[in-house]
């Protein structure tokens, strides 16, 4: 294996969603961000976001990777 993945964070991050899965007058329910939180084996972190995979191999193979853009990102913690 030539690369090592050891950094796991824990990424709180503002996501947007639906507020109705079909047509009708718009109703305050939650407009608001839906905080999310995410944990995953660091695969880069600068000022553009944050990438983490879920899982890695041997071959050095990421799996479930998910990227948040650093503006959606409330904080980011090392585990």
């Amino acid at each position: 294996m030539t690369k090592k993945l050891t950094k796991i964070v824990v990424v709180i991050w503002n996501d947007a969603h639906a507020l109705s899965d079909s047509w009708g007058k718009f109703e305050v329910k939650d407009h608001k961000p839906r905080e999310v939180h995410s944990v995953g084996y660091v695969l880069k972190s600068d000022d553009v976001g944050v990438s983490i995979a879920q899982s890695w191999d041997s071959q050095c193979n990421d799996d479930h990777a998910l990227f948040v853009p650093r503006g959606m990102v409330v904080s980011e913690e090392l585990l």
